[in-house]
């Protein structure tokens, strides 16, 4: 899929983009290591190719997967488009209504995988737009986030 990905055009790939993914999240996701890699290497091709709004939405239905591997890579991949294309072209209020469930989920790579996500879209946003879901969630979480983002200034980044 990624090579067919660098020499297609954008069109098709944007008109495949949601089958591609829903193929790389259900499938490659849940495979062996070489797989996953290739899965996301796949998927930062096609959203390379201003497709991220069908990918996304894809890989926030893969965070509700049952398969254990599943959930953490489509938060993986997210935090990598984030740091690869930015915030601006990413469908921010969709992946920020996710984040509530994520940051509460009861296996604990899904919540490392989330608070890595939100770490990278605090440095390509600020934190005020999570403040309101911050303040709903868990005193222990809070702290957290907190740490984690203690430090971080959004600064004027470049994808």
């Amino acid at each position: 899929v990624a090579a067919w990905a660098s020499i297609a055009s954008s069109n098709t790939i944007q008109q495949v983009a949601g089958d591609v993914a829903k193929g790389a999240v259900t499938r490659g996701f849940a495979g062996r290591p070489g797989t996953i890699k290739k899965s996301h290497e796949a998927l930062m091709k096609v959203m390379e190719a201003d497709a991220c709004g069908p990918v996304v939405a894809q890989l926030l239905k893969g965070t509700a997967n049952k398969k254990p591997k599943v959930p953490p890579e489509c938060l993986k991949c997210l935090t990598a488009a984030y740091a690869a294309f930015g915030a601006k072209a990413m469908p921010n209020p969709d992946i920020i209504g996710k984040l509530k469930d994520l940051l509460q989920a009861t296996r604990k790579e899904v919540r490392a995988a989330a608070l890595d996500l939100i770490e990278e879209m605090v440095r390509w946003m600020t934190r005020a737009p999570f403040e309101s879901m911050i303040e709903s969630l868990r005193e222990a979480t809070r702290k957290d986030i907190d740490e984690r983002l203690g430090a971080i200034t959004p600064s004027k980044r470049e994808p």
